[in-house]
């Protein structure tokens, strides 16, 4: 999951990293969460605040995790090739 988060990072709008950097990661449903607990989370991600300041994050972008999958698909897909073949045995 930090990898993800990791991966996120230069699509979600940036000012003083606040957004950016304070997360909380885990589990719900078997499933990976990260959670921006930024009060304005919620208005960036689902494009509320239309303009954002691509200054410090060019790829800045409201639903940022999709638009990280649309970017780096071949890299997603290899790392998951490359799990399955290391732990699938």
């Amino acid at each position: 999951m930090r990898e993800a988060r990791d991966m996120m990072s230069e699509f979600i709008p940036m000012n003083t990293g606040a957004l950016c950097y304070n997360t909380r990661i885990f589990a719900e449903n078997g499933r990976g969460v990260i959670l921006y607990v930024q009060p304005y989370a919620r208005f960036c991600y689902y494009g509320e605040k239309k303009r954002f300041n691509r200054d410090k994050h060019e790829k800045a972008s409201a639903y940022w995790d999709k638009a990280m999958i649309l970017s780096r698909r071949g890299f997603l897909t290899a790392r998951v090739s490359d799990f399955i073949k290391n732990n699938g045995r």
